[in-house]
């Protein structure tokens, strides 16, 4: 779905036909939370995906964790600021 939506074309998934050829932007990043660990990949090598981890991880019981966001689209930056267990991080992104 990313790459066809960057891409401006149509992909069929799962028997349904998504046409994304007159979409307008580009999808810069995901980021999705209740998860159990922090993790950042990459769809095609450029587009991150951001997994926040919450409370009750493996790493941490005590509190309530997630991140606010701040997209910094000039210097193509997302910094994650943590609020709980973890540390605060910086990803870089693909105009």
């Amino acid at each position: 779905i990313i790459e066809s939506f960057n891409k401006k074309e149509s992909v069929n998934l799962f028997g349904r036909s998504l046409d994304y050829n007159d979409s307008i932007g580009t999808i810069s990043f995901i980021q999705c939370g209740h998860q159990h660990i922090d993790f950042v990949g990459y769809a095609y090598n450029e587009v991150p995906i951001i997994l926040t981890r919450t409370f009750g991880s493996p790493e941490s019981s005590t509190q309530p964790t997630f991140d606010i966001v701040f997209v910094d689209y000039s210097n193509l930056k997302i910094e994650l600021l943590r609020i709980g267990d973890g540390c605060d991080r910086t990803i870089g992104f693909a105009p």
